[in-house]
């Protein structure tokens, strides 16, 4: 049953207690956490202890207590020693279902359970994590931490995931570019990408012109081609794509190509000197 119903029946029962027993005059002078229950208590027991539900071994307890007050009235001392035992019960009972109430509450903020009470397992794009739960024992309160995995895909759904990644991947990578037949711009070549459970590894057929990161370095002018290598993996599984671009010289204004332009000519003046 959920704690929330079983929390909403007992107060339920100590409000219409508290009505029915607005009445019940009680004599004895109590103070402290007792004394809102001591009318409940004496209700509960003209109603059903003394009536209904006759108590084993009164007159062992009405014998005993005469002996302890010698004098007084018997019916009064067993009823104020029944009615102080059902006020500490009726306590016991509210205070117990305030603490299960409030480990309900902590445990559900901190771990979502399914409708059976299951903890549900993220989805695959969340990967694993790391849960506290606390418990109430009669040891004191204990907290647990759990290892709980992502959902594992099927082979079915994995293969047409990687169909799709692998049909979308030009487009994730080419970043500010117009295509990967022009690129001058930085490529996204990341670790993973959103939507996707892959792992991706980029590795460049020509560092020098474009590295493992995505960096393009400039070209004077001309077009480099270059084989990217992508390894992706998905827990055990492993595959390995080829990525064919084209590394082209950016635009550049004019004063940019005049200043390529002479660069070129003293590196070529330099290399004549080496041989004077």
């Amino acid at each position: 049953m959920d704690m929330w119903l079983v929390a909403g029946v007992v107060v339920g029962f100590y409000v219409l207690l508290l009505f029915m027993a607005r009445k019940e005059m009680v004599h004895r002078e109590e103070t402290g956490v007792l004394k809102p229950f001591y009318g409940m208590a004496l209700y509960l027991y003209k109603r059903i202890c003394t009536k209904r539900l006759p108590l084993a071994g009164r007159g062992q307890v009405a014998k005993d207590l005469e002996g302890l007050h010698p004098g007084e009235n018997r019916e009064v001392l067993c009823t104020e020693y029944y009615v102080k035992k059902l006020a500490v019960s009726l306590v016991i009972c509210l205070l117990g279902t305030v603490f299960g109430l409030l480990i309900h509450i902590k445990t559900e903020a901190e771990v979502q359970l399914n409708e059976d009470g299951g903890i549900e397992r993220g989805s695959y794009l969340e990967g694993d994590r790391e849960l506290e739960v606390t418990a109430l024992l009669p040891s004191g309160e204990e907290t647990f931490r759990l290892q709980i995995g992502a959902r594992q895909l099927t082979e079915e759904e994995i293969n047409s995931l990687y169909e799709e990644f692998i049909q979308s991947l030009p487009e994730l990578v080419r970043g500010e570019n117009e295509s990967l037949q022009q690129v001058s711009e930085t490529l996204v070549l990341e670790e993973s990408y959103e939507a996707y459970p892959f792992c991706v590894e980029w590795k460049s057929e020509r560092p020098d012109v474009v590295s493992a990161l995505g960096a393009v370095h400039a070209l004077a002018k001309g077009t480099t081609e270059v084989l990217l290598e992508a390894e992706i993996s998905y827990g055990e599984r492993v595959w390995r794509e080829e990525l064919p671009i084209c590394v082209t010289a950016p635009p550049c204004t004019r004063q940019e190509q005049l200043r390529a332009e002479l660069e070129g000519l003293l590196i070529t003046e330099e290399e004549k000197s080496r041989a004077d």
